[in-house]
């Protein structure tokens, strides 16, 4: 609907539930029907192929550390929809969900991309540096990567452009990434993210064959280009009924 959707929010002593929007001039509160229990710190990006917000994580703990079971949430311009999925993020270690994720929507792939947060305060385990991807059916892992250590509340923005997902800064147990931290020159350093092994497709309704009965040469189409190593689906059509078809 051509604005800005913001949920949530703690004051210090209380969480929100509320919904509001921007629209460019001024802020309204929505009342929806349904809607996610009061949280901060949630993850939220806008999927510009399916046209809704995607929520995930939160907390609304005293300690405010904790995070709240890992739910994921989209909102349609009108109302929220809380989405089940069979594997959900941050669910392996010793939290459930996550607080403070860089969240961003690839454009070039159309998905979702998540990555690190914190899944308890603990200076060992409780801070990621995970990946994980949704495109509206399930989310994915994309593993750990060594290179970005482990934070929360990172800046994230994909540039379509350049087809890469960028992250900046954060926070780890140690606090802010300056330079007299744990980790030296976490304050300069700009992290991409992108698909090294893009996936290419080609064919169409003048692709070289032979004409079938239907008049026309086979048509080939691909709805999506997938990872490397996922299954993708190809539609082949103007092929007679009952008869065979190659594709090579």
């Amino acid at each position: 609907n051509g604005a800005c959707v913001m949920f949530g929010g703690h004051d210090g002593s209380n969480y929100y539930g509320e919904t509001w929007l921007w629209d460019g001039t001024a802020w309204s509160l929505l009342a929806p029907a349904v809607s996610p229990s009061p949280r901060a710190r949630a993850g939220i990006t806008y999927d510009l192929a399916r046209n809704v917000a995607v929520m995930f994580g939160g907390t609304s703990a005293s300690n405010v550390v904790t995070p709240l079971g890992p739910e994921t949430w989209e909102w349609n311009g009108a109302s929220w929809q809380q989405i089940t999925t069979a594997t959900s993020p941050y669910t392996n270690g010793p939290g459930t969900g996550i607080i403070n994720p860089g969240m961003t929507y690839d454009t070039v792939r159309q998905r979702v991309v998540m990555a690190c947060g914190a899944i308890s305060s603990s200076a060992g385990t409780g801070y990621q540096n995970e990946t994980w991807e949704y495109a509206g059916t399930d989310w994915v892992s994309r593993g750990e990567d060594p290179i970005l250590e482990v934070r929360g509340g990172p800046g994230m923005e994909f540039v379509p452009a350049l087809g890469r997902a960028y992250l900046f800064g954060g926070f780890n147990p140690n606090g802010v990434f300056t330079s007299n931290v744990a980790f030296p020159n976490m304050d300069n350093r700009l992290f991409e993210y992108f698909t090294p092994q893009v996936a290419t497709f080609m064919g169409s309704s003048t692709a070289t064959g032979c004409a079938s009965t239907a008049g026309a040469p086979p048509a080939i189409n691909a709805s999506s280009l997938p990872w490397a190593g996922e299954a993708m689906t190809v539609d082949v059509l103007a092929i007679p009924a009952n008869a065979p078809a190659f594709l090579f």
